[in-house]
């Protein structure tokens, strides 16, 4: 995988997710590339992040799906990690273009 360019915007608008200030429909194009940037990159992934981040920001699955997939209780469950995640998506950014 191939690290693509950070949007002006991508670093704060993950960052906005994270703290539950955007919400996910807002924040899916930032935090699909942040979440295709950390993938490529070489830092690891717990097993259960990975997951998330695929289902959810790679495959755009349904978040029933994603929570079953990840053994989240629901939604809920799934999204607060999502938003924990995205914290450290923030990371795996490459410098805007």
């Amino acid at each position: 995988l191939e690290p693509v360019p950070e949007r002006g915007t991508d670093r704060e608008t993950v960052r906005r997710y994270a703290a539950g200030e955007a919400d996910y429909a807002q924040a899916l194009p930032a935090l699909g590339r942040a979440a295709w940037n950390r993938l490529a990159g070489a830092a690891p992934l717990e097993a259960t992040e990975r997951a998330l981040l695929v289902a959810k920001l790679v495959q755009q699955r349904p978040w029933a799906d994603v929570a079953r997939a990840c053994g989240f209780t629901g939604r809920p469950a799934a999204e607060a990690a999502l938003r924990r995640l995205a914290g450290r998506l923030c990371d795996a950014l490459p410098p805007a273009e």
